[in-house]
């Protein structure tokens, strides 16, 4: 039996980069003698033997080549690595590392002798060229397309091969797409919101035309101009936000939160957004469709309730958090309100921080602290919608003070 380091995680020690999600590939040997080696091994696969150990997940070969090396077992198992690595998407994820010492690690320094994979994998990934593995190999999971696109973003310095551009239009123009996994895909965008330059990942599927069906509201609207998809405003929301988390980092899951949000602040803006938003009874600019529209893209990618509340919230209320230091008191009693009641206050005002350098986190949670600390007398409780509207007017008062 052979242990091999396969995928991302070989490309990141050879760029350098310390390997978080180590995957690996089982040659040599099925499930079951692997099982009889490590019998703390936990199935997760299904259709497919996919194994977890010590958080690290090991797979077998997609595709076994049958005795064609009967006589050398060792150019049986070296057949069995290369059919496997040329079946995956790009070049520079094609790579392995055989683990002599399993499950000790190479150093970026001897890696590179280790190595082996793609004919091309070594050359792009020192060239920084982004190249499919094969003419067919989107054709086989479509949802290579999005994961290209994500890698281009993350990697902001490498090439994108004109194979590669013709490889993801290919499968657009083919509407294979359509059939992905909604799960799949919001996995991918929610990492999209890690990348250094997330404007790359729009660029790339937009030149193909893959926006639709999964992204079809940035298609509603548009930010500048008529030509222009909102989802570039998108692009630039991620981008400031990026920068800002450089400095000041977060557990990812909030990070992806944040991107979440970041992601549909221009959704439902038109050239004429402006001028025709409505106010609310609360006095806060009415953007309901706008937060429709979130409703409905991150339901359809299948995203966590609290992301899909996150976006509507944001996407409902951008203009008045971007402003909130000039609200009435009125106004930020019922924008807080609302904030506390999806328990995302600290994390809207940290995306106001990031896209307008205004640091209003503590002052909207002392002015939330301060209206909830309001209570009605025992004389004004119990009325019904009066006491609502009572506990409203003495909320509104406390903020007053300070007006």
């Amino acid at each position: 039996m052979k242990i091999c380091l396969v995928g991302g995680a070989v490309r990141d020690i050879l760029m350098g980069h310390n390997a978080y999600d180590l995957d690996y590939l089982v040659l040599g040997a099925g499930p079951e003698e692997f099982l009889r080696a490590y019998p703390d091994a936990v199935q997760v696969g299904k259709n497919f033997p996919v194994f977890i150990l010590n958080h690290s997940e090991y797979a077998f070969p997609r595709r076994p080549i049958s005795h064609c090396c009967s006589v050398n077992p060792s150019a049986q198992i070296q057949a069995e690595l290369m059919a496997d690595l040329e079946s995956r998407d790009l070049t520079i994820n094609a790579l392995a590392i055989p683990l002599p010492n399993y499950p000790r690690l190479p150093t970026s320094s001897t890696a590179f002798t280790m190595a082996t994979g793609h004919p091309r994998g070594i050359e792009d990934l020192r060239l920084g060229i982004l190249r499919p593995c094969s003419a067919h190999c989107f054709l086989e999971d479509p949802l290579r397309v999005f994961r290209a696109a994500r890698f281009a973003a993350q990697f902001p310095n490498f090439h994108v091969h004109k194979e590669l551009r013709a490889a993801i239009a290919e499968v657009c123009a083919k509407d294979l797409i359509k059939d992905i996994q909604p799960e799949r895909i919001g996995l991918e965008i929610r990492k999209v919101f890690r990348t250094d330059v997330p404007s790359r990942f729009f660029d790339l599927i937009i030149s193909a035309n893959c926006m639709s069906p999964w992204f079809q509201e940035f298609e509603e609207s548009a930010c500048a101009s008529a030509s222009t998809p909102s989802v570039y405003g998108a692009a630039y929301a991620l981008t400031a936000l990026r920068e800002y988390l450089r400095n000041a980092p977060l557990d990812p899951k909030e990070e992806e939160l944040l991107g979440w949000m970041a992601f549909v602040h221009a959704i439902g803006k038109t050239e004429k957004d402006s001028a025709q938003r409505t106010l609310c009874p609360d006095g806060i600019a009415d953007n309901t469709h706008a937060a429709q529209l979130a409703h409905s893209l991150g339901s359809r990618l299948r995203l966590p309730s609290r992301f899909i509340k996150a976006g509507e919230l944001w996407a409902n209320c951008r203009g008045a958090l971007l402003s909130y230091s000039s609200l009435s008191p009125e106004q930020k009693v019922h924008l807080l309100r609302k904030t506390h009641t999806s328990q995302l206050t600290r994390e809207v005002f940290t995306l106001v921080l990031a896209l307008s350098g205004n640091d209003l986190r503590t002052q909207a949670e002392l002015d939330l602290a301060r209206i909830q600390s309001v209570h009605l007398p025992p004389e004004e409780q119990n009325l019904g919608p009066e006491s609502g509207q009572r506990l409203l007017a003495r909320q509104i008062a406390s903020l007053q003070h300070d007006a």
